[in-house]
């Protein structure tokens, strides 16, 4: 493929995740994201599974394995990085979440770590109900984010 055509899939995605300004069911069950908001720091893996579970049922998607790693976040260009989606062939898709600050090394508070579930959960959404060949931070999938967070 050359790189006019890669730049136009690029942009033909972009557009698109830009169009898509809420995902495509409203009603969810609370109780899920209760849970996971109300839970102990060792009940997270649990609760956070149990939230995408749902989510993947929901959107009749395939599941996606979430990995709660006990260690510091990564820095990625000077970057923060507080969680990740990771997508192979053959293997099912991951989301893994980093649960310590980067300088400290402390857990990070409930609601960082549901927004950036949340957030990981978008780029599955994005590959698995929108179909984009890329899962791209435009405003569209910021606004996606809020759009799910709200109806949860």
């Amino acid at each position: 493929m050359n790189y006019l055509c890669i730049k136009f899939n690029v942009m033909t995605d972009y557009n698109k995740s830009n169009e898509e300004v809420s995902v495509r069911l409203n009603r969810f069950s609370k109780s899920y994201s209760l849970k996971l908001l109300s839970c102990g720091d060792c009940y997270r893996f649990i609760n956070s599974q149990s939230l995408i579970d749902y989510l993947c049922k929901k959107f009749n998607i395939p599941n996606v394995v979430v990995y709660v790693c006990n260690r510091k976040r990564p820095r990625n260009r000077g970057c923060e990085i507080h969680g990740k989606y990771t997508r192979r062939k053959g293997d099912s898709p991951q989301i893994t979440i980093y649960n310590k600050t980067a300088v400290k090394g402390d857990v990070i508070s409930i609601k960082a770590f549901y927004d950036t579930l949340l957030h990981e959960f978008i780029h599955h959404y994005d590959y698995e109900v929108l179909k984009l060949d890329r899962s791209i931070h435009s405003a569209g999938f910021y606004k996606r984010i809020s759009d799910l967070k709200n109806k949860l």
